[in-house]
């Protein structure tokens, strides 16, 4: 029998956002599977074990959906919450088979490794030159700068928005880092999500009457404009797109690039050998993993170790806490961009697995070049532990990193 326990420390305490792995390594040496009161009120099973979290985020009896709801699209179809206080949800994650098996056969083919290896030359081109704007001074934030206009910019290519738009989608979805204080917290994502839709709403109205090469073109095609459900279901396609490639990228970025100013030791023996930037974008997601956890909900009755799950119950996968496991990581809060066995699950794994994990490595490796090839000095320009975290449900990522390049 598994009793129930209440974590004090959540990812909405500072102290446990600042340091989780503490109190994370005590439950998973201590009790595995855990029934734990959230940040958000309701009671949930909690895994921390490597073994136990890998097999769960492949388990098809964990579903995104509590049994017997209706699905987050239809929900937000006439009848349900419509036209422009539609907020679109993240369909790719909160759906199940088989619409989730339909939805991500639209997308699959922009995202395969094959295909973003083919485009690593046009990933260079945008990000050689916000590289370069960063030498016109010698100290920055490489969170603003950097961290997420990158991976606008380069999923703005792949969705065929004009150039230059990076800048907007930054103003738009700026209001998705927002931490609210005030009694409605979720107030600026609310508004990021509406300008967005509307932006992504424009940008297929603009892709119908002029298609082109990209996915936002290739996805009208698939789409009648009749079509109102498949409609929403587009728009939310995009949103997910873009929403989760842009802080999956920039938080890896920004938490990746202060674990390496942390360490100069690794820092020089990345310049001294550019062989191991893969296993050091690897390390970047293992260490700091930028969606913490994963929640899912029993389709029946199951047993976790030595819990006994309910259907219909929450079951929260931490990846944070997988990612540092001693009996699958030697050592495994070092930092080490040598390791030669990866297997961490800081993009999850099975049917969810995050559809554009291989464009994140890809955009973070190229990164990580340019930014070697162009500064020979680079510094933290503040104490280690000045670097400060911000979470917002389950992604986790560093406010600011100051770099000093002279």
């Amino acid at each position: 029998m598994v009793e129930s326990v209440e974590i004090k420390a959540d990812l909405s305490d500072p102290e446990f956002l600042q340091n989780p792995y503490p109190a994370l390594a005590a439950l998973r040496r201590d009790s595995p599977v855990a029934r734990v009161k959230t940040a958000f009120g309701f009671d949930a099973w909690l895994l921390t074990g490597y073994d136990l979290v890998r097999e769960s985020l492949a388990d098809p009896r964990l579903v995104r959906n509590v049994p017997g709801e209706v699905d987050p699209i239809r929900q937000g179809t006439p009848g349900g919450v419509a036209g422009r206080d539609f907020v679109p949800p993240s369909v790719l994650d909160t759906v199940d088979p088989p619409e989730h098996t339909r939805l991500r056969a639209l997308v699959q083919p922009a995202f395969t490794s094959h295909r973003i290896d083919g485009l690593a030359g046009r990933i260079e081109a945008v990000v050689a030159p916000l590289v370069e704007e960063l030498g016109g001074t010698p100290e920055w934030d490489v969170v603003p700068r950097i961290a997420y206009r990158l991976p606008l910019a380069v999923i703005g290519d792949i969705l065929g928005t004009p150039r230059g738009d990076d800048v907007e989608l930054v103003r738009i979805t700026a209001g998705l880092l927002a931490e609210d204080t005030d009694g409605d917290r979720f107030r600026a994502h609310r508004i990021a999500l509406h300008s967005l839709r509307d932006y992504l709403v424009d940008l297929i109205a603009q892709q119908r009457r002029r298609p082109g090469e990209d996915l936002t073109s290739k996805l009208v095609e698939a789409v009648p404009a009749t079509d109102e459900v498949a409609g929403y279901e587009l728009v939310s396609l995009l949103v997910n797109i873009v929403v989760a490639g842009y802080l999956t990228t920039g938080n890896v970025i920004g938490s990746g690039l202060a674990a390496l100013l942390t360490h100069p030791g690794q820092l020089a023996l990345l310049r001294g050998n550019r062989g191991y930037i893969p296993s050091a974008v690897e390390e970047f997601g293992r260490i700091e993993a930028p969606f913490t956890s994963v929640l899912a909900f029993a389709a029946e009755d199951l047993a976790y170790g030595e819990a006994a799950i309910e259907r219909g119950d929450a079951v929260i996968s931490s990846l944070t806490a997988a990612n540092r496991d001693p009996a699958r990581f030697a050592d495994p809060d070092r930092f080490d961009i040598t390791r030669p066995d990866h297997g961490q699950l800081a993009y999850s794994r099975g049917i969810h697995r995050c559809l554009g994990s291989h464009l994140a490595r890809v955009e973070v490796a190229v990164f990580l070049r340019l930014l070697l090839d162009r500064f020979p000095v680079l510094e933290l320009a503040c104490a280690p532990e000045d670097l400060r975290w911000r979470a917002i449900g389950e992604i986790r990522g560093l406010r600011a990193v100051p770099v000093r390049t002279a």
